[in-house]
């Protein structure tokens, strides 16, 4: 069952290298991997008078192979954007939120693995605004 593992740990590096990119962008990273019930939220993030409710999505792949999946936030489909809007409404009334919320898709885009068998990341793509709640 190797496979969700490795598919776990390039979501785990998508998801560590996603909140570092926001937090070096003055973004205050309020929560990770946040459920409410069976809907999840990979980063919840804060930045001035707007909470982001972000979905990360990593891709590996050679640099010149096109992906035949599509860009990764083509992934987010309708049924998981009612998911975040849902989960994303039940945080900020959980926090007493007034202000904007904002869903983001972050694309993290990957190499493929070395010898070693770790992947880094090649770029980022921040998706602001991607759908709204």
């Amino acid at each position: 069952m190797k496979a969700p593992t490795v598919r776990r740990e390039r979501g785990d590096l998508g998801e560590r290298a996603a909140a570092r990119y926001l937090r070096c962008r003055f973004y205050r990273i309020l929560d990770r991997n946040w459920f409410f019930y069976r809907k999840e939220i990979d980063i919840i993030a804060k930045r001035g008078d707007t909470l982001v409710i972000c979905e990360v999505k990593a891709r590996t792949r050679a640099e010149d192979s096109p992906s035949p999946y599509g860009s990764p936030s083509l992934a987010v489909d309708a049924q998981k954007q009612h998911n975040l809007s849902v989960a994303g409404r039940a945080y900020a009334k959980r926090l007493g939120w007034q202000g904007n919320i904002r869903m983001d898709v972050i694309e993290v885009y990957l190499d493929p693995p070395k010898k070693n068998g770790r992947s880094t990341v090649r770029r980022i793509v921040h998706i602001k605004n991607a759908f709204y709640p």
